[in-house]
């Protein structure tokens, strides 16, 4: 968006894909950002 390391981006990316792709925290825990990560990823590829 700003530029910078796509490389990082894609390998930040990617680890949070897999730890919303674990099982659902309970309470407080972060639960959304899956859609955003998904549509990221996709331009990078």
């Amino acid at each position: 968006m700003w530029g910078g390391d796509k490389a990082l981006a894609k390998q930040l990316l990617t680890a949070a894909k897999q730890k919303l792709a674990g099982e659902p925290v309970a309470g407080i825990g972060p639960h959304w950002g899956k859609k955003e990560v998904e549509e990221i990823l996709a331009q990078l590829k």
